[in-house]
């Protein structure tokens, strides 16, 4: 979904567990030009989804 936002000039955050698996799809999207901020975060863990809304 996220290369689908992309292609259509979208902004993006990108969060996942693994900060390795944000930071593989970040690298492809920025290379075509997209705005993307990778960041590792755990959506079942609320303070990390607090925290990653406020680097966001």
């Amino acid at each position: 979904m996220a290369i689908a936002f992309a292609g259509q000039g979208a902004t993006l955050v990108l969060l996942a567990r693994r900060i390795e698996i944000s930071e593989d799809l970040a690298k492809e999207l920025k290379a075509k030009g997209t705005k993307v901020l990778p960041i590792q975060c755990d959506v079942t863990k609320t303070d990390e989804v607090n925290a990653a809304a406020a680097l966001a």
